[in-house]
């Protein structure tokens, strides 16, 4: 795989939870993407759209495809998602000309079973719009709402009445409560959980001043039938995800939660994160060094970054953070070895159960309410181990 890269070697986020994956990453050799990488394995596509992306973008976008298509070839294609706002940063006519030649370049055995999706903000929610998205087989989309705002100053029930007349099979809600308060919040749970979203993810609760705690606000959203999902996600019951969790089968990803046997995923366009195996991958965000990259037959990487090494059989702190924000208990045998061997690890776990974070559950260390609370501060330090190559 032949990539262009840049001098730069950082990772943009555009969101939260990038920039929380960003912070583990250190620099790696691009040959690094290729390993770990099984031939049947399903992937993601991630097409990334600027705001304001030209006439001529779906046309890069499909060379970038066209050089990156062979490697996934005899993979099944899983997950299709348009990433940013592409309602807002296409015309209907590039849209679909952009899906219909990536849907050509890739194995998708069963459109059915293949999730696509796209992202949106509230004025990008249109009759006209939504019309096209289901005529393109889309069916699920994310809306993401600025929460510092009332519902009743962004028309949000009108919006969200149209769009249930189009039957999608589920949407996602992404609130950007940072700037909000404790009661404009719950004015908006209110107004979202009337309209049943799957997902309901609370971005920058952290941020939030005089929010309400992560274990209250767990309860308060069991009573509407949602269950809490990491340090973010609110997920339906009956949710697939849920299932998931109990057979110990996901994985946090800085696309949200997902089955944990989706090893790849392929960002396309301009700053477009991806992952191939263990390695993680950005596009440069340049209009200029994109279009000269595949205009010399290379991929546009800017930079490439994975989790520190590790030496088997010890449990890298990632893989535990993992476990601790998809499941909340961690398996013994999964870290006893590891604490054991890392001083500094050792140090935050018994800080944790002194602090009563964690209780010893039979075969497993387990979050406590106090624990769910404190679940970002106690995976950042986790995350921020010296001691990850040892």
């Amino acid at each position: 795989m032949q990539v262009a890269t840049l001098p730069n070697n950082l990772f943009c986020p555009h969101s939260d939870i990038e920039a929380e994956f960003f912070k583990s990453l250190v620099s790696c050799p691009k040959e690094k993407l290729k390993k770990q990488r099984t031939s049947i394995s399903p992937f993601a596509l991630n097409i990334y759209i600027p705001d304001n992306a030209s006439g001529s973008y779906p046309g890069l976008v499909s060379r970038e495809v066209e050089l990156i298509q062979p490697i996934f070839k005899y993979q099944p294609l899983v997950k299709f998602w348009l990433r940013n706002r592409p309602l807002q940063g296409m015309r209907s006519g590039e849209l679909t000309e952009l899906v219909f030649w990536s849907n050509s370049y890739f194995n998708i055995k069963n459109k059915k079973t293949c999730e696509y999706g796209f992202e949106c903000a509230l004025p990008d929610l249109t009759a006209k719009k939504l019309a096209l998205m289901k005529g393109l087989h889309f069916d699920c989309f994310q809306l993401t709402i600025n929460a510092a705002i009332p519902p009743n100053k962004q028309q949000f029930s009108s919006i969200l009445t149209t769009a249930k007349e189009f039957h999608f099979r589920e949407w996602h809600c992404c609130l950007q409560v940072n700037q909000t308060d404790p009661d404009t919040l719950n004015h908006w749970l209110a107004e979202v959980i009337h309209y049943q979203p799957a997902i309901i993810e609370l971005q920058g609760l952290q941020s939030m001043e005089d929010a309400e705690t992560l274990s209250r606000l767990s309860m308060k959203m069991d009573d509407q039938r949602y269950q809490l999902l990491a340090d973010r996600f609110f997920v339906t019951q009956g949710h697939k995800l849920l299932q998931l969790r109990l057979n110990r089968n996901l994985q946090y990803t800085p696309w949200g939660i997902a089955r944990d046997n989706l090893i790849d995923w392929v960002g396309v366009g301009l700053g477009a994160l991806g992952k191939f195996g263990e390695g993680y991958y950005q596009n440069t965000d340049s209009i200029r060094y994109y279009r000269q990259a595949l205009d010399e037959k290379r991929l546009p990487v800017h930079c490439t970054g994975s989790f520190q090494s590790h030496q088997q059989p010890n449990f890298p702190p990632w893989q535990l953070v993992n476990q601790l924000l998809c499941f909340h208990p961690v398996h013994l045998t999964s870290c006893d070895l590891t604490i054991k061997l890392c001083p500094h690890l050792a140090a935050l776990f018994q800080e944790a159960l002194t602090r009563g974070w964690l209780i010893r559950e039979s075969d497993y260390l387990a979050l406590t309410t106090l624990g769910i609370d404190h679940l970002r501060l106690f995976c950042t330090n986790l995350q921020a181990c010296p001691c990850d190559s040892y």
